[in-house]
């Protein structure tokens, strides 16, 4: 939204249910109140923004940038692949790690780029005729590969912040590891700051934390920093005692108290989870390289038993 309000033409490919709500009632998007640089909102009228479902959309787009599931990908990239030029460029800003490999495979010929968002974004349910809300509960920045130039421009003029990284893979993989709290956090059926002023759900995210680290060590694959602390010492942070850690960890837990993982909605919404693209990764290259991932297996099968 920040492209479309620095004058970019910016058209927006949903599902027929998003499209139809923010057609029919307008759009609304809140901001955390620790934002003074931006506005409490955002709202929009009906049709003041293009929503559609028609992938022709993309037949003028000098860049598209895919933020869907990352279960729809290969279905997407049919979807688009008709009506891409061969000066588009793509960038991928979803979770998991295998979303760039997948574009390139289906797009050999276009380039592809990826990237990653370090804020939460939550729908919320409002009522029937109202305008679709969501509501931005972090904040954050998003993460370029150093090969990108081009998109710097683009993004400095939305007002976005942005940090280019010599290996986009790392930093996917970091992300990935900070995600194994996403399943966590759709099981316990709390938001988000309640679960990390909470010791016990802490330590089983270590848990899962370690191992995910473990699996990576073995497979030659070294995360990239993109917290204050490095990977290795993020599952020792976390498990500190309360008093300790709610002190040293105050930028992690300030968040709004509305914040849940998007699995935790997914769950709710009673939709497909990323959960094969998130502890799903850790399993099975634990598996590959031969190192056990027990906790992470637990929280697999307990998600795939909802979902």
């Amino acid at each position: 939204m920040q492209l479309h309000n620095a004058g970019f033409s910016v058209a927006f490919l949903g599902s027929a249910r998003m499209v139809d709500a923010v057609n029919q009632n307008g759009l609304v998007l809140e901001y955390p109140d620790h934002a003074p640089d931006r506005p409490l909102q955002d709202s929009f009228s009906p049709k003041e923004l293009y929503f559609t479902t028609d992938p022709n959309c993309c037949e003028k787009a000098d860049l598209i940038i895919i933020t869907a599931k990352s279960l729809v990908t290969e279905v997407l990239s049919q979807q688009i692949k008709p009506h891409l030029q061969s000066t588009t460029s793509l960038l991928t800003l979803q979770n998991g790690v295998s979303n760039v490999g997948a574009l390139k495979e289906a797009f050999p010929d276009i380039p592809i780029h990826g990237g990653m968002v370090t804020f939460n974004v939550i729908e919320r349910s409002v009522p029937y005729k109202s305008p679709v809300v969501f509501r931005l509960t972090t904040r954050g920045e998003i993460f370029l590969e150093q090969s990108t130039p081009s998109l710097l421009p683009v993004f400095h003029k939305a007002g976005c912040t942005v940090q280019e990284h010599e290996h986009i893979d790392a930093i996917l993989w970091s992300k990935l590891l900070l995600n194994l709290i996403n399943p966590l956090n759709a099981l316990s059926g709390l938001p988000l700051k309640e679960n990390l002023e909470n010791r016990a759900f802490r330590l089983r995210w270590a848990a899962c934390m370690r191992e995910g680290l473990a699996v990576l060590k073995a497979a030659g694959i070294r995360p990239a920093k993109v917290t204050p602390l490095p990977p290795h010492l993020l599952p020792f942070m976390i498990s500190l005692p309360n008093w300790f850690y709610l002190t040293l960890a105050k930028k992690m837990t300030d968040m709004d108290p509305m914040a849940t993982s998007s699995m935790a909605q997914d769950l709710t919404k009673g939709k497909a989870t990323e959960i094969d693209y998130l502890s799903g990764e850790i399993v099975q290259l634990g598996r590959k390289v031969g190192v056990a991932t027990p906790e992470n297996e637990k929280v697999y099968a307990a998600v795939k038993s909802l979902s």
